[in-house]
């Protein structure tokens, strides 16, 4: 068997790990945009309930006054929270994203490989084809030698 065809296998296999490293990072970057798209609407809530806490009538009782402190500071918490978590979730992408180029580059070298491989093995098909030829072209020369002297 010849060398290309034995790394067939090697080639396969890499293909396999490429794409799948390349679905994992496809479905990191879905989850950093969800969580990036709930973060800004955590922003938004904030925004909007300060903006509408500011306009409420000054004669506000003291217990809804403390109760919506109390929400707009979970609500910053929230807000917080969510941002760490866009940070973890762009760390998980930077590392699939790695991941995958890494496994890209070596199925890139594989190939490079393989068909180094393959034209190494076209040469030689080449050379032997040529040998025969010269061979076949000398034993009829050497007939013909034969046939005219005799």
């Amino acid at each position: 068997m010849k060398k290309s065809q034995r790394m067939k296998v090697v080639v396969d296999l890499a293909v396999r790990e490429e794409e799948k490293l390349g679905k994992v990072c496809l479905q990191r970057q879905q989850a950093l945009a969800q969580g990036e798209a709930k973060h800004a609407q955590l922003q938004g809530y904030l925004s909007e309930y300060r903006q509408s806490s500011l306009t409420v009538n000054a004669r506000v009782d003291l217990n809804r006054l403390q109760s919506t402190r109390a929400f707009l500071v979970k609500l910053d918490e929230a807000v917080q929270m969510q941002a760490r978590e866009v940070q973890r979730l762009e760390g998980l992408v930077q590392e699939a994203n790695a991941a995958w180029m890494s496994a890209r580059q070596r199925l890139q070298q594989l190939e490079k490989l393989v068909d180094g491989y393959r034209r190494d093995e076209q040469a030689e098909a080449d050379r032997r084809e040529q040998k025969q030829l010269d061979e076949l072209a000398t034993q009829r020369y050497v007939r013909r030698l034969q046939n005219g002297s005799a």
